[in-house]
């Protein structure tokens, strides 16, 4: 299939049941389709972004997230085709999924091992590879800056929850006010984050409730004991681009730059550690 085509559900529908043999992993946006085109790099597998699928004329239409978009089609094919398209994978984000204990089982899908693509990357390795290769004599160590957005993440990622449970319309605070800088110090004050997210949404009555969602949260992390199932990907790179900006940009990155330099210092061999990667080993690699 051609990943740069936009066809509808009804043509990928009738593409798989000429060809059920084809190569696909869906997506969710376009850096999974980098990520894991660099990964597999093979010409005969194509790694396709949900955006290239037009749902405009199925009852997915109303389907907003890009998510719900790879979730639908997985349910589709699977009740159109079967479970008889051996090469066919789609791939969802966790998310809050982790909060609710709503992972799906549902042939050809997968999901990523921690809360979304971006947290492959949160860890002591990766952070200071990238310190070393694309910052240089960065005055701020690999461990104080895991610490701190540890804290910060955690309490960004259970308002988000709370938000999407309570009212989705909300505004989220600007990340580059939840910390400040002195020296090589990182400072940042866990207990002012939700009343300043209330004060900006007129929302302070609200408080308990948003307080009993934040608790499961934190009680859910409790039992996981990894940051990395309760964090949003794109709060850990605003986060890092923010103190490197801060601190010592040598480079003049912006956050575009930034995250493309990140993903590029990787290692793409440490992600073999990891269940997603292992199963598409296995599923198209091993069998290649």
């Amino acid at each position: 299939m051609d990943k740069d085509y936009l066809r509808k559900v009804n043509e990928v529908e009738a593409l798989y049941f000429v060809e059920p043999d084809l190569k696909d992993i869906y997506v969710e946006g376009p850096e999974e389709v980098n990520l894991l085109d660099f990964y597999l790099d093979r010409e005969e597998i194509n790694v396709i972004s949900i955006d290239n699928v037009d749902f405009s004329e199925t009852t997915g239409n109303q389907i907003k997230s890009n998510k719900e978009k790879v979730l639908y089609l997985t349910k589709y094919l699977n009740n159109v085709l079967g479970s008889d398209l051996p090469h066919i994978t789609f791939i969802v984000d966790r998310d809050f999924d982790t909060i609710s204990d709503n992972i799906l089982s549902i042939p050809y899908l997968e999901y990523t091992d921690f809360a979304n693509l971006e947290m492959y990357f949160f860890n002591n390795e990766s952070i200071s590879k990238f310190l070393k290769i694309g910052l240089k004599n960065f005055p701020i160590e690999t461990e104080q800056i895991i610490k701190t957005f540890e804290n910060i993440l955690l309490d960004l990622f259970a308002l988000r929850h709370s938000r999407s449970v309570i009212n989705p319309s909300y505004k989220m605070l600007e990340l580059d006010k939840l910390f400040k800088i002195n020296g090589a110090e990182i400072s940042y004050i866990s207990e002012e984050l939700l009343n300043k997210f209330l004060s900006k949404n007129n929302a302070l009555p609200k408080k308990d409730l948003f307080e009993a969602e934040i608790k499961k949260v934190h009680n859910k992390h409790s039992t996981y004991n990894d940051i990395r199932f309760f964090a949003h990907g794109k709060d850990f790179f605003e986060l890092f681009f923010l103190l490197v900006k801060k601190v010592k940009n040598t480079y003049s990155f912006n956050i575009k730059s930034f995250v493309r330099a990140f993903f590029a210092s990787i290692e793409i061999n440490s992600l073999k550690q990891y269940n997603l990667f292992q199963n598409l080993d296995n599923k198209y690699l091993e069998s290649t």
